[in-house]
């Protein structure tokens, strides 16, 4: 896959993962699902991180590589608390919870490991 394409697939599900984040309530789709929500929660965040990787992680460097890794997990991490402070205090019938932060972590921190059997897998 091409580098372009790998960027393009990672900005259009940044987009809609911020898009979906900070929709306003009334025009989000209404899912009667269990934990459905958490489970969105960490797959948005696990498919940016692991987008992020793939797009990025062409170093060959081992130290680059880890420096891209922590720096991808802490900045949308960070993101994500950014996105739940914006939910806490703009008026669109959100409402941040923690518990969504919380998933939102998980799902970044397990997508490097997740992208490191990929690409093992893919380059055998």
């Amino acid at each position: 896959m091409r580098k372009f394409t790998r960027w393009t697939l990672y900005t259009l599900w940044l987009s809609l993962v911020l898009y979906l984040s900070l929709v306003p309530s009334d025009d989000a789709p209404d899912v009667s699902i269990p934990y459905i929500d958490k489970a969105a929660h960490f797959g948005f965040y696990f498919g940016a991180v692991f987008l992020y990787l793939n797009a990025k992680l062409h170093l060959s460097s081992m130290m680059a590589q880890k420096r891209v890794v922590f720096s991808a997990v802490l900045g949308h991490f960070l993101m994500s608390g950014g996105v739940e402070l914006m939910q806490m205090f703009m008026s669109v019938g959100r409402a941040a919870e923690w518990i969504d932060l919380l998933f939102n972590a998980i799902g970044a921190f397990l997508a490097p490991f997740f992208y490191w059997f990929w690409s093992k897998k893919i380059s055998a």
